[in-house]
């Protein structure tokens, strides 16, 4: 099962705040990430696949995989559709 970044932090039973702080970040960037907002540097990536208990690529794949939900949505909204039952409808 592929992950987005929330639910890698959630599955460590961590907060934002948490994560900030373990990572020495702020809460807004950690935010960022997983709104896909923003990129992780390398060495993010790094702390975070530690953090996670995982490996960089996890990290990677599950940045990716936020970034290609929120751009699903943000196509949605600009085109006036919504996807149901594998069928478009315009909203």
């Amino acid at each position: 099962m592929k992950n987005n970044m929330r639910q890698l932090r959630e599955k460590t039973n961590l907060t934002q705040e948490q994560v900030a702080k373990l990572t020495d970040t702020t809460v807004t960037y950690i935010s960022l990430l997983e709104n896909g907002k923003r990129n992780a540097s390398d060495e993010m990536k790094k702390k975070l696949a530690k953090l996670y208990n995982c490996e960089v690529p996890d990290i990677f794949l599950a940045l990716q995989l936020t970034k290609s939900k929120i751009k699903k949505g943000e196509w949605e909204r600009c085109h006036g559709w919504k996807v149901v039952n594998s069928q478009r409808k315009s909203m």
